[in-house]
């Protein structure tokens, strides 16, 4: 079951690294901008980081500098995902007994209500030749065949970092010899921001705050509905199952329950079809609006916009964390 395991969610991360090539690549990729605490989104982020390098028997330490402002205004997710792709590649490429350092600090050229953060990854791995440092942020890309076949990976992490870092306004640059380590590092400007940040509980907890769920799951293909009906049944939750968006209709007069997880694409009556005839139904009776959660393959921002102008509460696209599902749920449905 362990192996099992690490398997999926070694082919969860090459699938989501697709999915977002694939958005960066179409322009469907956008920022969510809101105020952060720097602290507190990559904290928990190294030290998960920090354990796999232990396991590697290499030395992995992280500094944020005491100056850098309590609040910054920018895509905390994003700027998450850049620092474990150059984290992970730092421990991928450097062998026991290596270390990893990563220290982030202010710089003093920064406008009147802006932040100048430095970012900065560096290791004493393997190293990148001089005439391989172009290519290393193109996709797919890897310095060459053995150290693909030694280390593995889909050479796709520096070519989803280097465009991320662009749309943060960075420019990812590398230092490396070698035989004596890279030193990837970019810096981003960040507004400062005066509006507190409401930190959000951790899924479990709010598990405890919310009663049993009845859902309803609409989902035509039987691996994904049985899968998705058995994490929510372990989590508490009743499920109500349908294949179609007629029949999601029908089970929702039925049951009434908490919150639907849609489906887009749907044999008969597709999700967004549904989800207009159900809130045209609401309307007219004067009912309650019943969270509507899209559950999709359809991964791109253009898809997440037709999910909300047909009336959906909130996006979540497949592969979904089963946190990140949980966690959803319940902040729909959290009792008064």
């Amino acid at each position: 079951m362990e192996m099992i395991k690490a398997s999926s969610n070694a082919l969860l991360d090459i699938i989501n690294e697709i999915l977002d090539f694939s958005r960066i690549e179409a322009g469907e990729l956008q920022l969510h901008e809101q105020p952060f605490q720097l602290h507190e989104v990559l904290q928990p982020t190294f030290v998960p980081l920090a354990l796999q390098a232990h396991e590697k028997g290499l030395t992995f330490n992280w500094t944020i500098a005491a100056d850098c402002p309590a609040v910054l205004e920018g895509d905390a997710g994003r700027l998450r995902q850049i620092m474990i792709n150059l984290a992970g590649n730092a421990i991928k490429f450097t062998d026991s007994g290596g270390a990893v350092t990563i220290r982030i600090h202010v710089e003093a050229d920064a406008p009147a209500g802006y932040a100048r953060l430095t970012f900065s990854v560096r290791d004493n791995g393997i190293g990148i030749p001089l005439d391989k440092q172009v290519s290393i942020f193109q996709p797919f890309q890897q310095v060459d065949s053995f150290i693909n076949r030694r280390y593995g990976g889909t050479g796709l992490g520096l070519a989803i970092a280097a465009p991320l870092v662009a749309m943060l306004g960075g420019e990812l640059q590398v230092e490396s010899r070698p035989g004596e380590g890279s030193h990837f590092y970019f810096s981003v400007l960040f507004k400062l921001s005066a509006s507190p940040v409401v930190v959000a509980a951790p899924p479990q907890v709010l598990a405890q705050a919310a009663r049993a769920l009845t859902v309803l799951l609409v989902e035509d293909d039987p691996m994904s509905r049985l899968f998705t009906a058995l994490l929510l049944k372990q989590a508490g939750h009743q499920v109500v199952e349908a294949v179609n968006g007629e029949e999601a209709l029908a089970h929702w007069l039925e049951y009434r329950p908490d919150v639907i997880l849609m489906d887009m694409q749907m044999p008969i009556m597709d999700g967004l079809q549904a989800t207009v005839l159900l809130r045209q139904h609401e309307h007219r009776h004067a009912l309650a609006a019943t969270p509507i959660i899209a559950l999709t393959a359809n991964a791109l921002a253009s898809d997440r916009v037709r999910c909300l102008q047909a009336g959906m509460t909130d996006f979540l696209s497949k592969p979904c964390e089963v946190t990140v599902l949980l966690d959803t749920l319940v902040q729909h449905c959290i009792l008064e």
